[in-house]
Parts: structure tokens; sequence; C-alpha cells
């Protein structure tokens, strides 16, 4: 966590090839893989295959989109930056129909922000001072840090078996699961 030993890594999805990552990269920026290493860069953000939970683990902060990969960061106990962008209509329809605060499973668990949430608009400077936030002002990472904790600790073993097991009994109720 020293403004002088940053270092920037990218989990490559499992769904995702390195040539799929290759064709979303603006220019002037290029992937390069540096003979002695087993990883690809762009810049200074080095790029590894699949290890997200670890890698999440091992970070300080994450910046991530809203999804499950939310409450894996929680669990680990790592403070984040959610960040979320779709095209016009699919946004335009989601704030229609769907009367949420939030839109990370963190944030909906804990009922407050404990992420800060960046959709649809991604101004880099504001996520850069969230970041930045995270990172250097001790006393809100304590307290991201011990709001984190006390998800961790409310779960359960076998909790999301047993989540699931209710979903799916919900969804056969309702006629959208085969019972079978």
């Amino acid at each position: 966590r020293h403004g002088d030993s940053l270092r920037f890594v990218l989990p490559l999805a499992a769904n995702l090839s390195i040539d799929d990552l290759r064709a979303c990269i603006p220019e002037p920026y290029e992937l390069s893989r540096p003979k002695d290493e087993d990883t690809y860069r762009i810049g200074a953000i080095e790029i590894i295959s699949g290890n997200s939970l670890e890698t999440m683990m091992s970070a300080d902060v994450v910046m991530l989109a809203s999804g499950t990969a939310t409450l894996e960061c929680a669990i680990v106990g790592t403070p984040m930056v959610v960040m979320y962008a779709l095209d016009f209509f699919s946004y335009f329809l989601a704030r229609m129909f769907v009367k949420v605060k939030f839109i990370s499973l963190v944030n909906l668990l804990f009922d407050r922000e404990v992420a800060k949430e960046f959709i649809q608009d991604l101004p880099v400077s504001e996520i850069s001072d969230e970041v930045s936030s995270l990172l250097f002002d001790d006393d809100r990472r304590f307290n991201i840090l011990n709001a984190l904790g006390t998800l961790r600790g409310s779960m359960k073993p076998g909790a999301a078996a047993g989540a699931a097991g209710i979903l799916m009994s919900e969804l056969k109720k309702k006629g959208l699961v085969n019972s079978g």
C-alpha cells in the first residue's frame, strides 16, 4: 500500500482468451509479453490467466464489474470499487423496471454503500480518487475492512447450498425448472 510500489493486475476471465483481450485494447496501447515472464502486459498492467479469487485475496483494492464477484471480494475481505455500464436501451429498461438503491451484492446485503458504485458514467478521476482513498485513508480502510469482516463472520457453512436449494424449489413451483 505504498505509493511507490503499486502493482496493477488483471486476471483474465476463464471464458476469455488473450486474443479476446487483444481485440479490446485501444490504440496506442498494445499487448506485450516479456521474454522472461509467463504473463502478458498492457503498459504497467500485468495480465494473468484466471486466479481471480487469489488475486482478490492478495490485493489491497479491487476494481470490478458488478455481479457475483463483488460478493466474492467481500467474503475475502478486500475493499472494492464497483463499475458497470450497459448499452443505453438496456440501462433505460433496467431503470424503468428495477427499483433498488444499489446494484452490487455487497451493498444490497448491507443496505448501505460499503463499495462505491459507478454506474453508466465512469469518470476516471473520481474512480482514481476512490481507489486512492481505499489505499491511503487508514480510517476509511479500517471501517470498510470491519464491515466486510462482519459479512464474512455472519456466513454459515453450507449457506450457499441451502440458498441454492431454496431457489431451485421456488423455480420448480413456478414451473421455470423441470422437477426431474
